[in-house]
Protein backbone atom coordinates (compact mmCIF):
# COMPACT_ATOMS: atom_id res chain seq x y z
CA UNK A 1 0.00 0.00 0.00
CA UNK A 2 2.95 2.25 1.12
CA UNK A 3 4.39 1.60 -2.46
CA UNK A 4 1.80 2.76 -4.17
CA UNK A 5 1.24 5.80 -2.57
CA UNK A 6 4.82 6.65 -3.12
CA UNK A 7 4.53 5.62 -6.77
CA UNK A 8 1.51 8.07 -7.13
CA UNK A 9 3.45 10.54 -5.01
CA UNK A 10 5.94 10.25 -7.64
CA UNK A 11 4.10 10.66 -10.77
CA UNK A 12 1.99 13.45 -9.20
CA UNK A 13 5.93 15.30 -8.48
CA UNK A 14 7.27 14.45 -11.82
CA UNK A 15 3.99 15.89 -13.70
CA UNK A 16 4.11 19.02 -11.14
CA UNK A 17 8.02 19.42 -12.36
CA UNK A 18 7.23 19.01 -15.82
CA UNK A 19 4.25 21.65 -15.76
CA UNK A 20 6.81 23.93 -14.14
CA UNK A 21 9.76 23.36 -16.13
CA UNK A 22 7.26 24.37 -19.15
CA UNK A 23 5.97 27.59 -17.41
CA UNK A 24 9.68 28.75 -17.05
CA UNK A 25 10.22 27.39 -21.15
CA UNK A 26 6.75 29.07 -21.70
CA UNK A 27 8.16 32.33 -20.27
CA UNK A 28 11.35 32.55 -21.76
CA UNK A 29 10.42 32.03 -25.36
CA UNK A 30 7.83 34.89 -24.66
CA UNK A 31 10.34 37.01 -23.94
CA UNK A 32 11.09 36.92 -27.64
CA UNK A 33 8.95 39.83 -28.42
CA UNK A 34 7.97 40.60 -32.08
CA UNK A 35 8.04 36.44 -33.22
CA UNK A 36 4.17 36.52 -33.20
CA UNK A 37 4.12 39.64 -35.64
CA UNK A 38 6.77 37.74 -37.99
CA UNK A 39 3.80 35.23 -38.56
CA UNK A 40 3.54 33.39 -41.98
CA UNK A 41 0.46 35.36 -42.33
CA UNK A 42 2.08 38.73 -42.04
CA UNK A 43 5.20 37.99 -44.21
CA UNK A 44 4.41 35.07 -46.39
CA UNK A 45 7.43 32.57 -47.07
CA UNK A 46 9.76 35.40 -45.75
CA UNK A 47 8.22 33.83 -42.39
CA UNK A 48 10.66 30.76 -42.89
CA UNK A 49 13.74 32.97 -42.16
CA UNK A 50 12.72 34.12 -38.53
CA UNK A 51 14.62 32.77 -35.85
CA UNK A 52 14.82 33.11 -32.40
CA UNK A 53 18.05 33.72 -30.44
CA UNK A 54 18.64 32.71 -26.70
CA UNK A 55 20.88 35.54 -24.87
CA UNK A 56 22.16 33.89 -22.03
CA UNK A 57 23.59 36.53 -20.16
CA UNK A 58 20.02 38.23 -20.10
CA UNK A 59 18.66 35.10 -19.72
CA UNK A 60 15.75 35.69 -22.29
CA UNK A 61 15.27 35.14 -26.62
CA UNK A 62 15.52 37.58 -29.38
CA UNK A 63 13.65 37.69 -32.13
CA UNK A 64 15.40 38.20 -35.40
CA UNK A 65 13.77 38.37 -38.62
CA UNK A 66 14.98 38.74 -42.67
CA UNK A 67 13.56 41.52 -44.50
CA UNK A 68 14.25 42.42 -48.10
CA UNK A 69 16.66 45.62 -48.97
CA UNK A 70 15.08 46.87 -52.39
CA UNK A 71 17.21 48.70 -54.74
CA UNK A 72 17.64 49.59 -58.27
CA UNK A 73 21.32 48.36 -60.05
CA UNK A 74 22.83 48.19 -62.96
CA UNK A 75 25.43 46.01 -64.65
CA UNK A 76 27.87 48.84 -64.32
CA UNK A 77 27.20 49.53 -60.07
CA UNK A 78 27.32 45.67 -58.83
CA UNK A 79 29.99 46.97 -56.09
CA UNK A 80 27.61 49.02 -54.60
CA UNK A 81 25.02 47.07 -52.96
CA UNK A 82 23.90 47.14 -49.07
CA UNK A 83 25.99 43.79 -48.17
CA UNK A 84 29.05 43.15 -49.89
CA UNK A 85 29.28 39.15 -49.16
CA UNK A 86 25.69 38.70 -49.32
CA UNK A 87 24.00 37.53 -52.69
CA UNK A 88 21.82 39.78 -54.98
CA UNK A 89 18.68 38.77 -56.42
CA UNK A 90 17.46 40.41 -59.45
CA UNK A 91 13.33 41.13 -59.61
CA UNK A 92 13.00 40.15 -63.55
CA UNK A 93 9.81 38.44 -63.88
CA UNK A 94 11.20 35.20 -64.40
CA UNK A 95 9.83 31.80 -62.82
CA UNK A 96 13.32 31.50 -60.89
CA UNK A 97 13.03 35.35 -59.84
CA UNK A 98 9.29 35.15 -58.49
CA UNK A 99 10.32 32.51 -56.60
CA UNK A 100 13.59 33.48 -55.14
CA UNK A 101 12.07 37.05 -53.76
CA UNK A 102 8.97 35.14 -52.36
CA UNK A 103 11.65 33.09 -51.05
CA UNK A 104 10.15 30.32 -52.13
CA UNK A 105 13.38 28.30 -53.19
CA UNK A 106 15.67 30.56 -51.59
CA UNK A 107 15.30 29.50 -47.69
CA UNK A 108 18.34 27.41 -47.84
CA UNK A 109 20.69 30.31 -49.27
CA UNK A 110 19.85 33.09 -47.39
CA UNK A 111 20.36 31.01 -43.57
CA UNK A 112 21.41 33.53 -40.86
CA UNK A 113 24.94 33.34 -40.20
CA UNK A 114 25.46 32.66 -36.45
CA UNK A 115 25.59 35.20 -33.90
CA UNK A 116 28.06 36.26 -31.34
CA UNK A 117 26.83 35.01 -28.17
CA UNK A 118 24.23 32.96 -29.20
CA UNK A 119 23.30 29.60 -28.34
CA UNK A 120 21.37 28.22 -31.69
CA UNK A 121 18.07 29.07 -34.12
CA UNK A 122 15.06 28.02 -33.58
CA UNK A 123 13.43 28.15 -37.54
CA UNK A 124 10.02 28.23 -38.21
CA UNK A 125 8.60 25.69 -40.41
CA UNK A 126 8.39 26.50 -43.98
CA UNK A 127 5.28 27.49 -44.58
CA UNK A 128 3.62 27.39 -48.26
CA UNK A 129 1.63 30.59 -49.13
CA UNK A 130 2.60 31.32 -52.81
CA UNK A 131 1.83 30.24 -56.06
CA UNK A 132 5.02 29.35 -58.32
CA UNK A 133 3.08 30.46 -61.34
CA UNK A 134 4.90 33.56 -63.00
CA UNK A 135 3.64 36.74 -61.60
CA UNK A 136 0.46 35.99 -59.98
CA UNK A 137 -1.16 38.34 -57.79
CA UNK A 138 -0.93 37.22 -53.33
CA UNK A 139 -4.49 36.96 -52.40
CA UNK A 140 -3.84 36.10 -48.68
CA UNK A 141 -4.99 38.28 -45.80
CA UNK A 142 -4.87 42.17 -45.24
CA UNK A 143 -2.43 40.96 -42.39
CA UNK A 144 0.40 40.68 -44.97
CA UNK A 145 2.93 43.46 -44.98
CA UNK A 146 2.74 45.48 -48.10
CA UNK A 147 6.61 45.20 -48.94
CA UNK A 148 5.49 41.37 -50.06
CA UNK A 149 2.55 43.40 -52.99
CA UNK A 150 5.27 45.84 -53.85
CA UNK A 151 7.56 42.63 -55.03
CA UNK A 152 4.94 41.24 -56.59
CA UNK A 153 4.04 44.30 -58.75
CA UNK A 154 7.77 44.71 -59.36
CA UNK A 155 7.79 41.15 -60.75
CA UNK A 156 4.93 41.73 -63.16
CA UNK A 157 6.30 45.06 -64.81
CA UNK A 158 9.46 43.16 -65.69
CA UNK A 159 8.04 40.25 -66.84
CA UNK A 160 6.06 42.39 -68.91
CA UNK A 161 9.58 44.42 -70.47
CA UNK A 162 10.38 40.84 -71.09
CA UNK A 163 7.00 40.86 -73.37
CA UNK A 164 7.54 43.56 -74.94
CA UNK A 165 11.04 43.03 -75.91
CA UNK A 166 11.98 39.31 -76.22
CA UNK A 167 15.76 38.41 -74.49
CA UNK A 168 15.85 41.94 -73.30
CA UNK A 169 17.41 42.23 -69.36
CA UNK A 170 16.63 46.22 -68.27
CA UNK A 171 20.02 48.00 -68.18
CA UNK A 172 18.38 49.51 -64.83
CA UNK A 173 16.73 46.75 -62.82
CA UNK A 174 15.07 46.38 -59.58
CA UNK A 175 17.05 43.85 -56.60
CA UNK A 176 17.03 42.86 -52.89
CA UNK A 177 19.53 41.69 -50.46
CA UNK A 178 18.40 40.03 -47.53
CA UNK A 179 19.01 41.86 -44.43
CA UNK A 180 18.65 40.31 -40.85
CA UNK A 181 17.24 42.37 -37.96
CA UNK A 182 16.25 42.05 -34.13
CA UNK A 183 12.66 42.88 -33.20
CA UNK A 184 14.85 45.05 -29.67
CA UNK A 185 14.95 47.72 -31.82
CA UNK A 186 12.03 47.92 -33.95
CA UNK A 187 9.91 50.98 -32.34
CA UNK A 188 6.89 50.60 -30.06
CA UNK A 189 4.60 52.20 -33.20
CA UNK A 190 5.88 49.61 -35.74
CA UNK A 191 3.48 46.76 -35.65
CA UNK A 192 4.71 44.44 -38.48
CA UNK A 193 8.33 43.78 -40.26
CA UNK A 194 9.72 46.30 -42.30
CA UNK A 195 11.34 46.53 -45.52
CA UNK A 196 14.23 49.12 -46.44
CA UNK A 197 14.75 51.08 -49.22
CA UNK A 198 16.30 54.86 -50.03
CA UNK A 199 14.28 57.62 -50.94
CA UNK A 200 16.15 57.91 -54.25
CA UNK A 201 15.34 54.59 -55.43
CA UNK A 202 12.03 54.37 -54.04
CA UNK A 203 10.88 57.40 -55.87
CA UNK A 204 11.86 55.96 -59.00
CA UNK A 205 10.48 52.70 -58.30
CA UNK A 206 6.89 54.25 -57.87
CA UNK A 207 7.24 55.80 -61.25
CA UNK A 208 8.50 52.58 -62.83
CA UNK A 209 4.83 51.07 -61.69
CA UNK A 210 3.02 53.43 -63.56
CA UNK A 211 2.17 55.62 -60.45
CA UNK A 212 2.98 59.43 -60.52
CA UNK A 213 3.68 61.30 -57.19
CA UNK A 214 0.61 63.62 -55.12
CA UNK A 215 2.45 64.41 -52.77
CA UNK A 216 6.37 64.52 -52.43
CA UNK A 217 7.72 66.20 -49.10
CA UNK A 218 10.32 64.33 -47.15
CA UNK A 219 11.03 66.76 -45.04
CA UNK A 220 7.42 66.77 -43.70
CA UNK A 221 7.17 63.14 -43.88
CA UNK A 222 4.23 63.17 -46.57
CA UNK A 223 4.91 60.78 -49.56
CA UNK A 224 1.83 60.03 -51.46
CA UNK A 225 1.43 58.80 -55.13
CA UNK A 226 -1.35 57.45 -57.12
CA UNK A 227 -2.01 55.24 -60.66
CA UNK A 228 -2.13 52.22 -62.44
CA UNK A 229 -4.66 50.80 -60.21
CA UNK A 230 -1.90 51.21 -57.14
CA UNK A 231 -1.52 53.47 -54.33
CA UNK A 232 1.35 54.40 -51.74
CA UNK A 233 1.16 56.21 -48.65
CA UNK A 234 3.01 57.39 -45.69
CA UNK A 235 3.60 57.80 -41.96
CA UNK A 236 5.81 59.48 -39.93
CA UNK A 237 7.55 56.82 -37.00
CA UNK A 238 9.11 58.45 -34.06
CA UNK A 239 12.99 57.40 -33.83
CA UNK A 240 12.46 55.48 -37.01
CA UNK A 241 11.64 57.73 -40.09
CA UNK A 242 9.21 57.64 -43.23
CA UNK A 243 7.13 54.48 -42.94
CA UNK A 244 5.37 53.70 -47.05
CA UNK A 245 2.69 51.40 -47.04
CA UNK A 246 1.70 49.98 -50.59
CA UNK A 247 -1.25 48.88 -52.12
CA UNK A 248 -2.70 47.65 -55.42
CA UNK A 249 -6.00 46.57 -56.76
CA UNK A 250 -5.48 42.97 -58.78
CA UNK A 251 -7.83 43.04 -61.58
CA UNK A 252 -7.85 42.03 -65.68
CA UNK A 253 -6.19 45.70 -67.05
CA UNK A 254 -6.58 46.29 -70.77
CA UNK A 255 -3.41 45.03 -73.05
CA UNK A 256 -2.91 48.42 -74.22
CA UNK A 257 -3.55 50.55 -70.86
CA UNK A 258 -1.03 48.50 -69.04
CA UNK A 259 1.82 48.91 -71.31
CA UNK A 260 1.22 52.37 -71.84
CA UNK A 261 2.79 52.55 -67.95
CA UNK A 262 6.05 50.68 -69.31
CA UNK A 263 8.97 53.02 -69.35
CA UNK A 264 12.43 52.64 -70.72
CA UNK A 265 14.27 51.66 -67.57
CA UNK A 266 17.85 53.39 -67.57
CA UNK A 267 19.36 56.01 -65.23
CA UNK A 268 19.36 58.70 -67.86
CA UNK A 269 15.23 58.11 -68.46
CA UNK A 270 14.74 58.06 -64.77
CA UNK A 271 16.10 61.70 -64.78
CA UNK A 272 13.00 62.54 -66.26
CA UNK A 273 10.73 61.48 -63.02
CA UNK A 274 12.98 64.50 -61.17
CA UNK A 275 12.56 67.39 -63.87
CA UNK A 276 16.06 66.73 -65.25
CA UNK A 277 16.63 66.12 -68.83
CA UNK A 278 20.33 64.54 -69.47
CA UNK A 279 22.65 66.14 -71.65
CA UNK A 280 24.18 64.56 -75.04
CA UNK A 281 28.37 65.15 -73.74
CA UNK A 282 29.15 65.13 -77.25
CA UNK A 283 27.43 68.89 -77.76
CA UNK A 284 29.47 71.59 -76.23
CA UNK A 285 26.84 73.75 -75.22
CA UNK A 286 28.36 77.28 -73.49
CA UNK A 287 24.74 77.99 -71.63
CA UNK A 288 25.26 77.15 -68.09
CA UNK A 289 21.34 76.45 -67.19
CA UNK A 290 21.98 77.16 -63.42
CA UNK A 291 25.16 74.92 -63.85
CA UNK A 292 23.80 71.43 -62.65
CA UNK A 293 25.66 69.08 -61.01
CA UNK A 294 24.62 66.31 -62.62
CA UNK A 295 25.17 67.34 -65.84
CA UNK A 296 21.86 67.68 -67.19
CA UNK A 297 19.23 70.40 -68.15
CA UNK A 298 17.03 71.05 -64.68
CA UNK A 299 13.79 71.59 -67.38
CA UNK A 300 11.33 70.54 -64.35
CA UNK A 301 10.75 74.39 -63.68
CA UNK A 302 9.44 75.59 -66.85
CA UNK A 303 9.89 79.40 -66.35
CA UNK A 304 13.12 79.37 -65.26
CA UNK A 305 14.35 77.38 -67.80
CA UNK A 306 12.80 78.94 -70.13
CA UNK A 307 14.59 82.14 -68.57
CA UNK A 308 17.73 80.42 -69.35
CA UNK A 309 16.93 79.50 -72.11
CA UNK A 310 16.59 83.09 -73.01
CA UNK A 311 19.58 83.96 -72.18
CA UNK A 312 21.49 81.29 -73.65
CA UNK A 313 20.38 82.66 -77.04
CA UNK A 314 21.20 86.03 -76.49
CA UNK A 315 17.71 87.45 -76.02
CA UNK A 316 18.90 88.70 -72.52
CA UNK A 317 16.85 88.60 -69.11
CA UNK A 318 13.53 90.16 -70.54
CA UNK A 319 12.08 88.85 -67.78
CA UNK A 320 12.84 87.08 -64.49
CA UNK A 321 13.24 83.52 -63.73
CA UNK A 322 10.51 83.62 -61.48
CA UNK A 323 8.56 86.09 -62.20
CA UNK A 324 5.47 83.92 -62.98
CA UNK A 325 4.70 80.48 -63.61
CA UNK A 326 4.64 79.19 -67.21
CA UNK A 327 1.77 78.53 -68.90
CA UNK A 328 0.64 77.14 -72.49
CA UNK A 329 0.31 81.30 -74.08
CA UNK A 330 4.12 81.49 -73.34
CA UNK A 331 4.72 78.55 -76.56
CA UNK A 332 7.84 77.87 -74.92
CA UNK A 333 10.82 76.34 -77.60
CA UNK A 334 12.14 73.99 -74.25
CA UNK A 335 10.17 70.82 -75.80
CA UNK A 336 12.42 71.58 -79.19
CA UNK A 337 15.61 72.61 -77.75
CA UNK A 338 16.00 68.81 -75.90
CA UNK A 339 15.20 66.83 -79.13
CA UNK A 340 18.17 68.52 -80.22
CA UNK A 341 20.54 68.05 -77.92
CA UNK A 342 19.51 65.36 -75.46
CA UNK A 343 20.72 61.96 -76.11
CA UNK A 344 18.44 59.21 -77.92
CA UNK A 345 16.82 57.45 -74.29
CA UNK A 346 15.39 54.46 -76.39
CA UNK A 347 17.14 51.02 -75.87
CA UNK A 348 18.58 49.37 -78.83
CA UNK A 349 17.02 46.13 -79.52
CA UNK A 350 13.74 47.44 -77.54
CA UNK A 351 10.45 48.46 -78.09
CA UNK A 352 10.18 50.66 -75.11
CA UNK A 353 9.33 54.12 -76.17
CA UNK A 354 7.62 55.44 -73.24
CA UNK A 355 9.06 58.31 -71.36
CA UNK A 356 7.86 60.18 -68.17
CA UNK A 357 7.31 64.08 -68.71
CA UNK A 358 9.66 66.01 -67.13
CA UNK A 359 7.98 69.41 -67.36
CA UNK A 360 4.60 70.91 -68.39
CA UNK A 361 5.98 72.42 -71.41
CA UNK A 362 7.48 69.45 -73.11
CA UNK A 363 6.37 67.46 -75.57
CA UNK A 364 4.90 70.39 -77.04
CA UNK A 365 4.57 72.05 -80.23
CA UNK A 366 6.44 71.06 -83.77
CA UNK A 367 8.67 67.95 -82.36
CA UNK A 368 5.63 66.22 -80.40
CA UNK A 369 4.13 65.83 -84.13
CA UNK A 370 5.18 62.42 -85.13
CA UNK A 371 3.63 63.47 -88.85
CA UNK A 372 5.77 66.70 -89.28
CA UNK A 373 8.47 64.19 -90.24
CA UNK A 374 6.38 63.32 -94.12
CA UNK A 375 6.03 67.53 -94.14
CA UNK A 376 9.47 67.50 -93.75
CA UNK A 377 10.36 65.57 -96.34
CA UNK A 378 8.19 67.16 -98.74
CA UNK A 379 9.76 70.45 -98.07
CA UNK A 380 13.15 68.80 -98.61
CA UNK A 381 11.84 67.81 -102.08
CA UNK A 382 9.69 70.77 -102.98
CA UNK A 383 11.27 73.98 -101.39
CA UNK A 384 13.73 74.38 -104.14
CA UNK A 385 16.96 72.93 -102.00
CA UNK A 386 17.36 70.81 -104.52
CA UNK A 387 18.84 73.04 -106.72
CA UNK A 388 21.50 74.06 -104.51
CA UNK A 389 24.75 72.98 -103.55
CA UNK A 390 23.65 71.91 -99.83
CA UNK A 391 25.99 69.82 -97.59
CA UNK A 392 24.27 66.78 -96.16
CA UNK A 393 21.11 66.97 -97.99
CA UNK A 394 21.25 64.48 -100.56
CA UNK A 395 22.13 61.79 -96.99
CA UNK A 396 19.12 63.53 -95.17
CA UNK A 397 16.54 62.98 -98.43
CA UNK A 398 18.06 59.26 -98.45
CA UNK A 399 17.53 58.78 -94.47
CA UNK A 400 13.93 60.59 -94.52
CA UNK A 401 12.94 58.08 -97.62
CA UNK A 402 14.18 54.81 -95.39
CA UNK A 403 11.69 56.07 -92.60
CA UNK A 404 8.88 57.53 -94.48
CA UNK A 405 8.60 54.85 -96.85
CA UNK A 406 9.23 51.76 -94.25
CA UNK A 407 6.08 49.48 -95.07
CA UNK A 408 5.61 49.72 -91.19
CA UNK A 409 5.62 53.68 -91.24
CA UNK A 410 1.72 54.31 -89.99
CA UNK A 411 -0.25 55.84 -93.01
CA UNK A 412 -2.90 57.45 -91.07
CA UNK A 413 -0.65 59.01 -88.79
CA UNK A 414 2.40 59.23 -90.44
CA UNK A 415 4.48 57.93 -87.36
CA UNK A 416 5.72 54.76 -85.69
CA UNK A 417 2.38 52.73 -85.03
CA UNK A 418 1.89 51.64 -81.83
CA UNK A 419 4.51 54.27 -80.10
CA UNK A 420 2.20 55.51 -77.72
CA UNK A 421 2.18 51.66 -75.93
CA UNK A 422 5.43 50.52 -76.62
CA UNK A 423 4.10 48.51 -79.84
CA UNK A 424 6.09 50.34 -82.66
CA UNK A 425 8.20 48.10 -85.26
CA UNK A 426 11.17 47.42 -83.99
CA UNK A 427 12.85 47.50 -87.50
CA UNK A 428 11.20 50.91 -88.15
CA UNK A 429 12.93 52.27 -84.34
CA UNK A 430 15.91 51.03 -85.30
CA UNK A 431 15.87 52.69 -88.83
CA UNK A 432 14.96 55.97 -87.23
CA UNK A 433 17.28 55.14 -84.57
CA UNK A 434 20.17 54.97 -86.98
CA UNK A 435 18.78 57.97 -88.57
CA UNK A 436 19.24 59.96 -85.07
CA UNK A 437 22.35 58.82 -84.48
CA UNK A 438 24.39 59.46 -88.17
CA UNK A 439 22.84 63.31 -87.75
CA UNK A 440 24.03 63.48 -84.56
CA UNK A 441 27.46 62.41 -85.24
CA UNK A 442 27.51 64.45 -88.41
CA UNK A 443 27.25 67.14 -86.30
CA UNK A 444 29.14 66.37 -83.63
CA UNK A 445 32.23 65.74 -86.45
CA UNK A 446 31.39 69.26 -87.71
CA UNK A 447 31.59 71.30 -84.08
CA UNK A 448 34.96 69.66 -84.03
CA UNK A 449 36.08 71.40 -87.62
CA UNK A 450 34.98 74.52 -86.57
CA UNK A 451 32.89 74.24 -83.33
CA UNK A 452 29.34 75.65 -85.36
CA UNK A 453 27.00 74.04 -83.79
CA UNK A 454 26.59 76.26 -80.50
CA UNK A 455 26.24 79.20 -82.62
CA UNK A 456 23.47 77.59 -84.81
CA UNK A 457 21.77 76.30 -82.15
CA UNK A 458 21.83 79.90 -80.59
CA UNK A 459 20.94 80.98 -83.69
CA UNK A 460 17.83 78.51 -83.99
CA UNK A 461 16.76 79.11 -80.38
CA UNK A 462 16.55 82.71 -80.92
CA UNK A 463 14.80 82.79 -84.25
CA UNK A 464 11.84 80.08 -82.59
CA UNK A 465 11.38 82.37 -79.61
CA UNK A 466 10.93 85.96 -81.66
CA UNK A 467 9.45 83.98 -84.90
CA UNK A 468 6.49 82.22 -82.12
CA UNK A 469 5.79 85.09 -80.13
CA UNK A 470 5.28 87.52 -83.48
CA UNK A 471 2.89 84.80 -84.50
CA UNK A 472 1.28 84.33 -81.11
CA UNK A 473 -1.21 87.15 -80.95
CA UNK A 474 -1.93 85.96 -85.49
CA UNK A 475 -2.52 82.47 -85.82
CA UNK A 476 -0.49 80.16 -84.76
CA UNK A 477 -1.38 76.26 -84.94
CA UNK A 478 -0.12 73.23 -84.17
CA UNK A 479 -1.00 71.90 -87.43
CA UNK A 480 2.08 69.60 -89.44
CA UNK A 481 2.02 71.49 -92.53
CA UNK A 482 1.88 75.18 -90.86
CA UNK A 483 4.56 74.10 -88.35
CA UNK A 484 7.00 72.44 -91.73
CA UNK A 485 6.28 76.42 -93.56
CA UNK A 486 6.88 77.99 -90.45
CA UNK A 487 10.08 76.34 -90.14
CA UNK A 488 11.42 76.77 -93.88
CA UNK A 489 9.48 80.36 -94.63
CA UNK A 490 10.46 81.81 -91.45
CA UNK A 491 12.92 79.89 -89.25
CA UNK A 492 15.43 78.67 -91.66
CA UNK A 493 15.76 82.33 -93.07
CA UNK A 494 16.13 84.31 -89.46
CA UNK A 495 18.35 81.78 -88.90
CA UNK A 496 20.89 82.14 -92.04
CA UNK A 497 20.66 85.83 -91.90
CA UNK A 498 21.87 85.73 -87.77
CA UNK A 499 24.75 83.53 -88.44
CA UNK A 500 26.13 85.04 -91.81
CA UNK A 501 26.19 88.72 -89.35
CA UNK A 502 27.95 86.80 -86.48
CA UNK A 503 30.43 84.78 -88.24
CA UNK A 504 33.20 84.65 -90.92
CA UNK A 505 33.42 82.07 -93.79
CA UNK A 506 30.15 80.22 -93.27
CA UNK A 507 28.12 80.54 -96.42
CA UNK A 508 24.53 79.81 -96.30
CA UNK A 509 24.65 76.54 -98.46
CA UNK A 510 26.77 75.39 -94.89
CA UNK A 511 24.44 77.33 -92.67
CA UNK A 512 21.68 75.48 -94.33
CA UNK A 513 22.79 72.03 -94.34
CA UNK A 514 23.69 71.95 -90.80
CA UNK A 515 20.47 72.92 -90.32
CA UNK A 516 18.54 70.71 -92.16
CA UNK A 517 20.61 68.14 -89.62
CA UNK A 518 19.60 69.74 -86.59
CA UNK A 519 15.90 69.74 -87.77
CA UNK A 520 16.27 66.33 -88.84
CA UNK A 521 17.82 65.17 -85.68
CA UNK A 522 15.04 66.68 -83.80
CA UNK A 523 12.26 64.71 -85.51
CA UNK A 524 14.12 61.61 -85.57
CA UNK A 525 14.37 61.80 -81.54
CA UNK A 526 10.58 62.78 -81.15
CA UNK A 527 9.40 59.39 -83.60
CA UNK A 528 11.96 57.43 -81.12
CA UNK A 529 9.96 58.82 -78.25
CA UNK A 530 6.71 59.22 -75.89
CA UNK A 531 5.70 61.34 -73.42
CA UNK A 532 3.27 60.23 -70.29
CA UNK A 533 1.44 63.84 -70.23
CA UNK A 534 -0.55 63.12 -66.79
CA UNK A 535 2.57 63.04 -64.84
CA UNK A 536 4.24 65.46 -62.27
CA UNK A 537 7.93 65.24 -61.88
CA UNK A 538 9.71 65.01 -58.12
CA UNK A 539 12.17 68.03 -56.88
CA UNK A 540 15.26 67.23 -58.29
CA UNK A 541 16.99 67.82 -54.99
CA UNK A 542 15.75 64.25 -54.30
CA UNK A 543 17.60 62.43 -57.42
CA UNK A 544 20.22 59.51 -55.67
CA UNK A 545 19.19 60.42 -52.34
CA UNK A 546 20.54 57.78 -50.28
CA UNK A 547 18.16 58.91 -47.00
CA UNK A 548 16.28 55.56 -45.76
CA UNK A 549 13.02 54.70 -46.39
CA UNK A 550 11.06 52.18 -44.48
CA UNK A 551 8.14 50.10 -46.18
CA UNK A 552 5.52 48.70 -43.51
Amino acid sequence: MSDSIGTIALVVSLVALCVALLQVLQQYTATADGFRRCHSSVMGNWAALTQRRFRLSELRFETVFAVPVIFLRDDDSVPLVWFRNRPVIDIEGTDASVRSTSMSDAVARHKPHRLSGSLGFSARKFPKLFNDNKCDAVLIDNDLVSWVRLLDKLQAVEFQLGQISSGFKPILRPAIQVSYRSWDFVPPDVMKPYAVSTLGDIAILVQRLGMSWKDFNPGEGVLRAEGNHSQVTSTMVRSLGILLSFSTENYHIDYHESRKNIFVPSWKASMLGFGLMPRDDAFDISGDFGRHPLQAFPVGQAATFDYHLRLYCGMGGSRSATSKDWSPRDFSVASEFIALVSPVLRIRRTRMTRLLRPAPNIGKDVYSSQSCMAFFRKKLYGSGLQSGNFRHLEAICKRCDEIVEHPKWDVEWNAPGGLDYNGADLGLLDCIHDACDWASYELREANVEDRPFDLLLQSHIFALFVLKEEELDSHWSTDPIFLMEFYFEKALPNVVRRLVALTVGYTREVITGLWLLLVFRGLCWYNLHHFKFKFAPVDEQYFGSNQQIYIG
